[in-house]
């Protein structure tokens, strides 16, 4: 009888310590969605020397990538202030598909769903106190779209890539948790030509131009380049509540040794 009273007060202190694990576990992620997005990397182009290119490749999809590696600026910042780490330069390498014709989402605006790709950003120069060469930020994804208003040139499109949809992310300067990536974008700027469809008129100076919007059908962006500048956010929760965390989790694995300990003391 004592040894089965023992057995359920293990179980019962066991059983606390899973509920107070996750109950920090959940407290942190209402943290993680209090906390305010911090650009933790900004990357930009000082020309209007074209970067990107778009191909729509007919039956196969389309793809929108780096023209070759392209050699960024970038800021680096402080994942829990926002301060800046430093200023430097940066090797960035993009590669998008997908297969999604145009979807209309309202007026002269238009949306096309990435199927993934991979993105990284590799420091050609020192940024602050880190290092040439370093993996600054690289990733795979899935989902995503690349959004246009037609017809359009400077400032109408924009990459969007939501944060649950990264993956094997890796960096050299952040770690993964207690920060969370929210989110990449880019935005496209003189586009040449113009972002429009096949059957669309770019527009000309002094005209308007790009009457006769398809309604629906089976219709993607014609070919362009542009040059990009883009950013990553993130968010950490409340060092106060990750320091908790941190320490339920500690809690429920010294349950686990505990039990396991006693478990074979009595055998």
């Amino acid at each position: 009888m004592g040894v089965a009273r023992e057995g359920v007060a293990r179980m019962r202190t066991f059983l606390k310590s899973m509920i107070a694990a996750a109950a920090i576990t959940f407290s942190s992620v209402a943290a993680y969605a209090a906390a305010p997005p911090i650009t933790i990397i900004s990357e930009f182009q000082l020309s209007g020397t074209p970067t990107m290119q778009y191909t729509d490749s007919g039956a196969s999809g389309w793809s929108l990538s780096t023209i070759g590696t392209q050699s960024v600026f970038v800021t680096v910042n402080d994942i829990f202030t926002g301060a800046s780490i430093g200023v430097g330069t940066a090797n960035f390498l993009f590669n998008g598909t997908g297969t999604s014709f145009a979807v209309n989402t309202s007026g002269d605006d238009w949306s096309q769903a990435f199927t993934g790709g991979t993105l990284s950003l590799i420091s050609t120069s020192a940024i602050g106190t880190i290092a040439s060469g370093t993996n600054l930020l690289s990733l795979t994804w899935t989902g995503g779209s690349l959004d246009a208003t037609i017809p359009g040139t400077v400032g109408s499109a924009r990459v969007s890539l939501p944060g649950g949809a990264f993956s094997n992310v890796t960096s050299g300067v952040f770690d993964f948790p207690p920060a969370r990536l929210l989110d990449f974008s880019i935005a496209l700027s003189n586009a040449t030509p113009c972002i429009t469809f096949a059957e669309v008129a770019c527009p000309v100076r002094g005209g308007v131009g790009g009457e006769n919007l398809p309604d629906s059908g089976e219709v993607r962006f014609s070919n362009f380049t542009a040059s990009q500048q883009g950013g990553f956010t993130a968010a950490v929760p409340e060092p106060g509540t990750w320091a908790m965390m941190l320490a339920g989790f500690g809690l429920v694995g010294l349950a686990r040794r505990r039990n396991n300990r006693q478990v074979t003391v009595a055998a």
